[in-house]
């Protein structure tokens, strides 16, 4: 586990990339090296994929 710092450092980068990923815009690409931020980045992408399917359905 790393230390206390790095965490903070590690969720505030995390939070940074949720806010860039969550404009609205046609088109956006991110990319990262570290596996677990891709992993998040994965996940964000899917859950908003997911509530945007929601949404959708829900309007008809």
């Amino acid at each position: 586990m790393p230390a206390t710092g790095e965490r903070i450092d590690a969720l505030a980068a995390l939070s940074t990339y949720r806010a860039l990923a969550t404009r609205d815009s046609q088109a956006m690409r991110l990319y990262s090296t570290d596996p677990m931020t891709q992993a998040f980045l994965q996940a964000l992408i899917s859950r908003q994929a997911t509530q945007a399917g929601e949404q959708t359905a829900s309007s008809i």
